[in-house]
């Protein structure tokens, strides 16, 4: 089976139908013209319809979505974890730089500042920018 892109397939075909267009006909320079006359008119319906009447036909309103999802309906993206903001937890996977840890008994994933953190390590978190949660490692003290 050929893979044929469908643009080269459609522009062959459109080449056909007005290659026949002009076949079928005795004048070409009438079906030039007439070819012309049909091209501007229907480019000038188009453009009359889409900018005056596009709003208000009910063929627009089914290809264009109006809904909106907004923040004042209760909508949010991704939420904001300020919350953990300063909070201490352990990689549960290593962070090259991103992973997983456990912080307050909740799996999140986050990234490293951009060094290697081992799995086990103790870390805390140092940024947070919408979902990206940074961290630093927290050096042993023992």
């Amino acid at each position: 089976m050929n893979f044929y892109p469908r643009g080269i397939i459609g522009l062959l075909g459109f080449t056909a139908i007005v290659g026949s267009l002009f076949l079928a006909t005795g004048d070409p320079v009438h079906m030039t013209i007439s070819l012309l006359i049909a091209v501007t008119v229907s480019i000038l319906v188009f453009i009359l319809l889409v900018k005056v009447f596009g709003k208000q036909m009910k063929f627009f309103r089914k290809m264009i979505l109006t809904d909106a999802t907004k923040t004042e309906q209760g909508y949010v993206s991704n939420p904001n974890r300020l919350d953990l903001l300063g909070a201490e937890g352990k990689a549960l996977t290593d962070l090259r730089p991103s992973g997983t840890a456990l912080v307050k008994e909740e799996r999140v994933d986050v990234v490293s500042e951009g060094s290697f953190i081992s799995k086990g390590s103790t870390i805390i978190i140092v940024k947070v920018e919408g979902s990206r949660v940074v961290v630093r490692e927290i050096p042993d003290s023992n």
